[in-house]
């Protein structure tokens, strides 16, 4: 418990069932834990029971069930905290390719990896460059190569087109939220890249996919 700093069982820890049980409170101290914990629970869970339905019992569904988590582990990371932290980059990088490299061929994934990050880093140069300022992390650049690695050269560009239609979005709700509540917020407050680039590399390739399978 961050609270209390008590080691916690492994009954504290089932997924959703602890938090529910327990009442949203720490077994020890009764401090209240964050509702993030069986939200993001039950995000992976259904994502992870979408998957095996789409996919069936089968290799590319333990893949992309484990690609999921490490994206929601990224999403959360960056939209709480503004930070996208490289071991959680290079891992998912390194189960991307890998399985790419056993199981199919490792050449889209390269190339998108290496489109991903040579884009990124033009963007990143140009648009400093323009407003005399870094208008991103680095950790998106590295975040734009594991997205290039995930959906392939081909799909790069409108999932990255996608994305940026997303973070304005969020950027416009988010104004308009926080001005409704009276914080004065404006359009020009920083917002995290990263989600609406996960959200956008989920949306479109699944899409396609839908698509594809419609018209077979």
């Amino acid at each position: 418990c961050p609270k209390c700093l008590h080691r916690l069982a492994w009954f504290n820890l089932i997924p959703i069932i602890s938090y529910l049980f327990q009442r949203g409170k720490c077994s020890y101290c009764y401090a209240p834990i964050s509702a993030q914990y069986p939200l993001v629970e039950a995000a992976a869970g259904v994502a992870a029971a979408w998957l095996i339905h789409f996919h069936g019992a089968s290799w590319i569904a333990i893949h992309e069930i484990g690609l999921v988590f490490f994206l929601i582990v990224i999403f959360v990371t960056d939209w709480r905290f503004q930070e996208v932290h490289d071991l959680h980059v290079i891992l998912a990088l390194l189960w991307t390719i890998g399985w790419q490299m056993i199981f199919r061929t490792s050449g889209p994934a390269l190339a998108g990896a290496g489109l991903g990050l040579f884009f990124s880093i033009a963007i990143y140069a140009f648009a400093s460059w323009q407003y005399g300022r870094p208008v991103f992390g680095f950790g998106d650049v590295t975040l734009s190569t594991l997205i290039g690695a995930i959906v392939g050269w081909s799909y790069f560009f409108p999932v990255y087109i996608l994305a940026l239609v997303l973070h304005i979005l969020f950027a416009l709700i988010r104004t308009m939220v926080l001005k409704t509540l009276g914080n004065g917020a404006t359009f020009h407050d920083l917002i995290p890249f990263g989600p609406p680039l996960i959200l956008s590399c989920g949306i479109f390739p699944l899409s396609a996919a839908f698509f594809r399978r419609s018209i077979m």
